[in-house]
């Protein structure tokens, strides 16, 4: 009895010391509760005394749900059953301790029965850190595999070890018969001994080798490369490993090959780039040239409706003034063409007919079509017009003229249609800031080569393309898809592979007074008032036509030649200063920072840019981009009083 008291109280003794003494945390359960636990369970969940741990179950240091997203509850229950059912079940779960963070555990439960009652016995670790480790080397395994070069690892006799995806590609050779294979099957025989003496030499003595070779495929071709091998050092000091980042340069070698003929081209070459410099030259000198011959035509066609005011309506000289400010206009018309040759404007919708704006640009359409494509406009009598920049507009057209054209190998079709046309609400659903009511179609359709379904449903993407490389951008149907929605319109594509394309474009048709458009020219009523106006001008003789109209409508002027000059006389009389009809660009001090000084000044005066040259200005100063009031030169007398008296009535038309 001694004996197997004896016997007992040593098991029990090495029970504890096993239970005690182990790393991991052993929790004993019953389906219902806790019953026992050891000290390495209280350290992992962050406890001082037992009985407190032993009042929780193992899901009250569990969050609601597992990673998989299922209810902890469910899952440890499940997890319970299968361990009775089988013996023993092992998985991972997410436990917090005490202070609630959470970590990842690799649990055991292992059941057994005593007096006929079954029981769990709860082995947790806490793998955490392995985790973290093994995700950390997952994402580097998985930036290897996706590398654009190849990798390969070989051991120190050359026998590869592993070979990433760019590898297979490359060479043509599995990933499976690489495995264990000497470099040597890569071997060409177009370098010789020596080279690759030298490559070993260089590696075994612990340096890096860095060259090009020519190796080949599994498919028996030859293909140039660049590498680099790298020793991996164990910390002994022992070479263990080489590591081999290579690369095909196949395109490069054929680059450098084709240098020859490129060098028989400079000379052409030199052409172009002259050719692009004298247009940069143009483009420069039309923008200075259009500036100053506004500046002209504005005091020709002010002076001359001076001189048409003062004149009876019976009067014979009324025909020669007349024409002369037609002629002023018509010279106008030129200057807007150089600046449209020279400008990068801002964005300015205005009533806009689909039908015209084709029809002006049909040389242009037609030079972006090769000779072998039939070309066909059809357009829709009565028209409606759309609210949109007219550069915007040409924009949609080019680039789906240019697509349809790219689709098309070889002889074919494209044909241009407009049409007034209504979305219904069905047809508008799911589209933002797209309603329902009347729209002008504008469709683009080809006879080219078609879409599949999968290809459709990525057209709209910016950089998406199946343009061959350097063919394309996947740039234009993304910036029509832009430019549309941006105009509040609908763009819809529709294409079947061999059957061809058509792009619709639907945008917001919206009403015209024709009247009104036909009687702008006229001068309006009620334009006279009493403020104080000051003219900045550098150009005296429009500047004096501008003071000699303002004068005639009862206005108070003051005037000045450059933006310093403004400062002066606004320190003096700003309170009596109602607004500033100033040019954009003056020497000493332009319009944009006399502008900006006013308004830390002055905020309550209202001011109006003027200037022979685009906008452009406006369009670089964000801060006066959305609010600054502008006119362009040439002006008639009648528009910029029309304009003063608008900004002058306007209450909220300050730039700030």
């Amino acid at each position: 009895m001694t004996k197997k008291l004896s016997k007992i109280k040593e098991k029990k003794y090495h029970f504890n010391v096993l239970y005690e003494g182990s790393i991991d945390a052993i929790v004993f359960l019953n389906k219902k509760e806790v019953l026992d636990c050891n000290q390495a369970t209280l350290k992992l969940f962050g406890f001082s005394r037992k009985k407190d741990f032993l009042k929780l179950h193992p899901l009250d240091l569990s969050p609601k749900k597992q990673p998989n997203g299922k209810l902890s509850r469910t899952e440890a229950n499940k997890k319970i059953e299968e361990a009775f059912k089988k013996g023993e079940n092992k998985f991972e779960w997410v436990h917090f301790n005490k202070k609630g963070k959470e970590f990842f555990a690799e649990v055991l439960l292992t059941a057994f029965t005593f007096e006929n009652k079954k029981f769990l016995q709860a082995s947790v670790r806490d793998i955490s850190k392995t985790k973290k480790s093994l995700e950390q080397l997952q994402t580097r395994l998985t930036a290897i595999d996706a590398a654009a070069d190849m990798i390969v690892i070989t051991d120190i006799d050359g026998f590869i070890e592993y070979a990433n995806p760019a590898f297979t590609k490359t060479t043509g050779y599995s990933f499976k018969e690489a495995i264990g294979k000497s470099t040597n099957l890569l071997r060409s025989d177009r370098q010789n001994k020596d080279f690759y003496k030298n490559l070993w030499q260089t590696v075994l003595s612990k340096k890096v080798w860095a060259g090009k070779m020519v190796n080949r495929r599994k498919d028996g071709s030859f293909y140039p490369e660049e590498m680099t091998v790298t020793p991996v050092i164990s910390p002994e000091g022992d070479i263990v490993r080489f590591v081999a980042i290579k690369r095909d340069i196949t395109e490069k070698v054929q680059a450098e090959q084709e240098l020859s003929r490129e060098m028989r081209k400079s000379l052409e070459l030199e052409k172009q780039l002259a050719q692009s410099q004298k247009m940069e030259s143009i483009g420069t000198l039309a923008g200075g040239v259009a500036h100053d011959f506004n500046n002209q035509l504005t005091a020709i066609i002010g002076y001359s409706e001076l001189i048409l005011d003062e004149l009876e309506q019976d009067d014979t000289k009324r025909q020669e003034i007349e024409g002369i400010i037609k002629a002023a206009q018509r010279s106008a018309a030129l200057t807007r063409q150089l600046l449209a040759f020279s400008r990068k404007e801002m964005i300015h919708p205005t009533n806009l007919n689909l039908n015209k704006l084709i029809v002006n640009l049909d040389k242009m359409l037609k030079r972006l079509i090769h000779e072998d494509i039939e070309f066909k406009f059809i357009p829709s009598k009565n028209l409606g017009d759309v609210f949109i920049d007219p550069a915007q507009a040409e924009n949609i057209l080019a680039n789906l003229v240019v697509n349809a054209t790219q689709a098309i190998s070889g002889k074919g079709k494209i044909l241009i249609e407009t049409k007034n046309t209504v979305l219904e609400q069905s047809q508008v659903i799911g589209y933002e800031n797209v309603a329902s009511g009347e729209y002008v179609m504008l469709s683009v359709s080809d006879t080219g080569c078609g879409m599949t379904s999968k290809i459709m449903e990525q057209i709209f993407e910016p950089f998406f393309t199946t343009k061959e490389k350097e063919k394309g951008t996947g740039l234009g149907l993304s910036t029509c898809f832009g430019i549309v929605q941006q105009n509040k319109g609908y763009i819809h594509p529709y294409s079947e592979p061999e059957k061809g394309t058509i792009i619709k474009v639907y945008l917001p048709r919206i009403k015209t007074n024709k009247k009104q458009t036909a009687s702008q020219n006229k001068k309006p009523k009620n334009l006279k008032g009493n403020e104080t106006i000051l003219v900045v001008e550098d150009e005296v003789a429009v500047r004096d036509v501008a003071i000699k109209n303002l004068i005639k409508q009862g206005y108070r002027i003051l005037e000045a030649s450059n933006g310093i000059e403004a400062l002066k006389i606004l320190n003096e009389q700003n309170k009596s200063i109602d607004l500033i009809f100033t040019d954009m660009v003056m020497p000493d001090m332009g319009g944009i920072e006399l502008s900006k000084k006013v308004k830390k000044l002055y905020p309550n005066i209202k001011i109006l840019f003027a200037s022979g040259y685009s906008d452009q200005a406006l369009n670089e100063e964000s801060d006066f981009k959305k609010k600054a009031a502008f006119i362009q030169k040439p002006y008639s007398s009648n528009n910029v009083i029309s304009k003063i008296r608008e900004e002058l009535d306007r209450q909220d038309k300050a730039v700030s």
